[in-house]
């Protein structure tokens, strides 16, 4: 897992997710969760058509790898746009744009699902009750949730970065969590392996989280992984000769860098290497 950066711009937010669109849907969420505490029961009628129109500008940004393992995903799979905050249980988020990430169906589908384990203060959830009028429940809309491109329009999102950071999910995110914070990586060169692991004892349990709740130690992903840590060691290695060319130099350090960008899989991993063996 890497950073992401999320883009705001006009020209690749739908307008369905900012503005008064957002507004009608934010709406939409809890005149239904009202009508539900009415009945004294009800289930939400998410529209998944609504979420689908942004996967590819979220491909995009995670360069067509699952935002959770690094794998590339485009190339073999449709992937998901993944509610980062399950909308089984953070129902006023389902069209929240600054929700979305883009993931493969194995670490959606298998194992993520519905979990959603928390360190913190939970989000605040909008509080509706029988009573609560459509002015109420309009003004309440305003600030449920943030506009991804104008703060006026919505919650702050420096007011929805700061929940998030209370509610500290074990599970991060990588547009609003540094992943370099709680991953690290150890090669077994016996099974031909790498697992993650830990920075400290502090990331102890977002490490065991993301194991069961993303896979990201599935037996797969830890033989891929090493396939490209050895071809890292193998461009190292020879940058340690000093017999070599200045071409087969430039080459071996190209070749590093590249396997450092963000479009290359496992990027997170060669750069915790990189920094460990070449600081």
């Amino acid at each position: 897992m890497i950073t992401l950066i999320r883009q705001r711009d006009e020209l690749v937010i739908p307008a369905n997710f900012r503005g008064n669109r957002r507004f009608q849907w934010t709406v939409e969420l809890l005149k239904q969760h009202r009508a539900f505490l009415l009945a004294g029961e009800g289930k939400h009628n998410f529209i998944s058509s609504r979420w689908t129109i942004v996967k590819e500008q979220l491909w995009f940004e995670t360069v067509n790898k699952c935002a959770y393992c690094e794998a590339t995903t485009k190339l073999v799979a449709h992937g998901d746009v993944e509610h980062y905050r399950p909308k089984s249980i953070y129902w006023w988020l389902a069209y929240c744009y600054d929700n979305y990430l883009v993931s493969c169906q194995i670490c959606n589908e298998v194992f993520k699902r519905d979990e959603f384990p928390i360190a913190g203060i939970p989000l605040n959830i909008p509080i509706l009750t029988t009573t609560t009028t459509d002015a109420e429940l309009e003004d309440l809309a305003r600030s449920t949730a943030p506009d991804p491109f104008t703060d006026a329009d919505g919650m702050p999102m420096a007011d929805f970065i700061f929940q998030h950071q209370l509610e500290r999910p074990y599970l991060l995110n990588p547009y609003f969590d540094n992943p370099d914070e709680y991953y690290a990586w150890k090669v077994d060169p016996i099974l031909k392996q790498v697992s993650m692991v830990p920075v400290d004892d502090n990331a102890v349990p977002f490490v065991l989280y993301a194991e069961t709740l993303y896979g990201l130690n599935r037996k797969e992903l830890k033989e891929l992984r090493f396939f490209f840590y050895n071809l890292y060691d193998v461009y190292r290695l020879t940058l340690e000769d000093t017999g070599i060319s200045l071409l087969t130099r430039e080459r071996a350090e190209a070749a590093i860098e590249s396997m450092k960008h963000n479009s290359a899989p496992f990027a997170g991993m060669i750069r915790y290497f990189d920094r460990l063996y070449r600081p």
